[in-house]
């Protein structure tokens, strides 16, 4: 059995059946390094594979493995087309290898070689896991890692691609604290070499007080101008070195929230927070940190934070692209339904006022100043002004609405900056566009479907966009894509930002409207109730990631999850 079919199974295997199997696993490239991931899982069970632990690694294949208990089977898309292979069955509630013959034949060296096959970096690993997992030439860094990371996300890999991937991305961390500590020294050097400069110039002010008066002044001229100069060359050599010290900064913060979501997507919900919570530390302890980063570090934070707890989603009878509108102070939202009635919520969830018009559908809600009254505007083109408490004002007749167009083409949605300067428009062509007060084009963002409504940041910097596909995207005025919120479960009416820039509220035709948390504070306090006993009680935590959430209020007490 062993030298005539598992030994020699390719050259055996008539009629065609091995291969079959062979070919229906690695028929869709994409699709092959889930599959084999899914297996290699059922195959650990049995204890084959290799990791490092110290010593060069060993692989632990049987000629003949017993059957493994198997995972639990969810009859997921992989375990179905897995199943569909032939090679494992679903037995009771758990999920095996068909046979012990396929479990000899397709084992963890045939699996890892297939996976060499796909992975990118398949030269690297072999290396790396060679040197026992030492030699860290081996490691990826820069374009490389990124490239394999993207080619990892949402695969499921071996534990021997998940301890490469750590460990490159840990060396890349090193690399950056290294030229950091660098930089912090030649600040501190600087700032001795000022503090000599300022003795020195004292003493000869000092010095200098004793002469003649007419000579005093001559010298006072000179000393004005060598202590302009010294400052200006102080200036001059702080903003040298500092400007690539917040850079530096930057960067190590952006990298510590990418690496957040890369550990979500692959489903690493704890390893995800922590990294997460100290990007916003990193963040809130640095100066010069741009308005994008911050804004991709904060949504990375709530996508990890709402990923355990529920979002606040506010319910409506709607059943067409809805509105919703922020009041002024961003304590309330303004969302009318189907039923001719305007609710007005708090952004905590609780339900204020309901508003009665009694008459057409509403198309337009607007909060005054003082976010104390509304004006709606009906399609039977009635204007009328409320109170937010639900008593109506006064009725006005309103003016017939005109489509706008712009170079041609036609315009879906617009809204300009508080100031005038530039105004953006959703077009029906799946794009959305910034343009100069005079009408020049400065920006375009594509959108796979079509641009429902857009939205400035208070700050005039970035842009919300909303669309049929279901998402919500971020977006910098220059036209770079920062982030995709995906919630909704149907067309995306709206999206706009709150007056203080710390949520985004977005309407979806699925009689929906979610509130989405930017409140740096909030997400702090609700990622800190959520992993502070993980942190205290996980041996594996590094001992300064301990002290993480030190100082952090606990705010609203949530249920820390179960890890």
């Amino acid at each position: 059995m062993q030298s005539q079919i598992i030994d020699n199974w390719e050259a055996a295997d008539e009629p065609v059946h091995l291969k079959t199997i062979r070919d229906r696993l690695l028929r869709n490239q994409h699709r092959a390094s889930r599959l084999l991931g899914l297996y290699q899982k059922i195959l650990a069970l049995s204890g084959q594979g290799e990791i490092c632990r110290g010593s060069a690694p060993v692989p632990t294949p049987a000629p003949m493995p017993p059957l493994a208990e198997g995972i639990d089977a969810d009859d997921t898309s992989e375990q179905t087309e897995l199943r569909l292979s032939g090679l494992v069955v679903k037995r009771g509630e758990k999920l095996t290898v068909s046979n012990r013959i396929y479990a000899a034949i397709f084992n963890q060296n045939w699996v890892e070689k297939a996976l060499g096959d796909l992975r990118p970096y398949a030269e690297s690993l072999t290396a790396w896991i060679v040197s026992n997992c030492q030699d860290e030439s081996r490691l990826l860094r820069g374009q490389a890692l990124e490239d394999a990371r993207e080619w990892a996300a949402g695969k499921s890999l071996s534990t021997q691609d998940y301890q490469f991937l750590a460990a490159s991305q840990e060396a890349e961390f090193a690399q950056l604290r290294d030229r950091e500590e660098q930089t912090q020294a030649e600040i501190e050097l600087l700032r001795r070499e000022n503090q000599l400069l300022e003795q020195l110039t004292a003493e000869q002010k000092l010095r200098k007080a004793t002469q003649l008066k007419l000579w005093r002044e001559e010298r006072l001229k000179v000393q004005i101008f060598t202590v302009s100069s010294a400052l200006l060359i102080s200036i001059l050599l702080v903003a040298f070195w500092i400007k690539p010290s917040i850079e530096e900064r930057n960067n190590k913060i952006l990298t510590l929230s990418l690496f957040s979501e890369t550990l979500l997507a692959a489903d690493k919900k704890p390893e995800a927070l922590i990294e997460s919570l100290r990007a916003v530390k990193e963040m809130r302890g640095s100066l010069g940190v741009t308005s994008d980063i911050q804004l991709r570090v904060l949504t990375a934070l709530e996508q990890v934070v709402y990923s355990f707890n529920q979002r606040i989603i506010f319910p409506t009878s709607t059943t067409k692209l809805g509105l919703v509108t922020f009041s002024p102070d961003s304590q309330m939202l303004a969302i009318p339904s189907d039923d001719n009635t305007i609710k007005i919520w708090y952004v905590n969830g609780s339900l204020k006022a309901i508003l009665k018009s009694n008459s057409a559908k509403i198309r337009s809600i607007s909060f005054s100043a003082d976010s104390q009254r509304l004006i709606s505007v009906s399609d039977d083109n009635l204007v009328k002004s409320w109170q937010v408490d639900g008593k109506l004002i006064q009725i006005y007749p309103g003016q017939n609405d005109q489509l706008t167009k712009v170079n041609n083409q036609r315009i879906l949605h617009t809204i300009l900056t508080l100031d005038g300067a530039m105004f953006a428009t959703a077009n029906n062509d799946k794009t959305a566009s910034i343009w100069s007060k005079d009408g020049k084009l400065l920006s375009i963002f594509k959108h796979p479907s079509q641009v429902t409504n857009i939205s400035f940041s208070p700050d005039r910097q970035m842009l919300v966009s909303s669309s049929a596909d279901k998402m919500v995207r971020l977006w910098k005025i220059d036209g770079t894509l920062l982030k995709t919120l995906k919630g909704h479960k149907s067309a995306v009416g709206i999206a706009s930002f709150s007056p203080d820039g710390r949520a985004i509220a977005s309407a979806s035709a699925d009689g929906t409207v979610i509130l989405w948390n930017l409140n740096g504070d909030d997400l702090l306090a609700q990622g800190c109730n959520l992993t502070r006993h993980y942190l205290q009680v996980k041996s594996l935590v590094n001992q300064s990631d301990r002290h993480l959430c030190d100082g952090i209020s606990d705010g609203e007490k949530g249920r820390s999850p179960e890890y």
